[in-house]
């Protein structure tokens, strides 16, 4: 079985960075998941999403990634990822979460 590997930090008050790594399938959700729970709970204004270690990545995953920005943008704040794969990003192109996700238009895409 894959693994994902999820990390919260809060690098200063009002904000977080979650890092996500590994393979985010349907039997690795439950880190996600309680990762965006500890994010929305700390309730930051700006909220960085780093995909650089994530290797693929599920509709489950892409929907708790999406359940993060809406909360996010509830509680007035913004959140930008960064470092995505390429694969990843064409994932989340395709999905149409790209916006939603702060994804920048240049990054790179397969």
């Amino acid at each position: 079985m894959s693994e994902v590997l999820v990390e919260f930090k809060e690098p200063s008050p009002g904000t977080a960075l979650v890092v996500v790594s590994g393979s985010a399938t349907r039997d690795t959700l439950e880190p996600i998941e309680q990762a965006v729970a500890q994010t929305l709970k700390a309730r930051p204004t700006v909220v960085t999403l780093d995909l650089a270690g994530l290797e693929f990545i599920s509709s489950l995953a892409i929907g708790q990634f999406v359940v993060l920005a809406s909360g996010t943008k509830k509680l007035g704040g913004k959140i930008t990822t960064v470092n995505a794969q390429p694969e990843v990003v064409l994932a989340l192109r395709r999905c149409k979460v790209d916006v939603l996700l702060g994804i920048p238009k240049d990054a790179a895409s397969a």
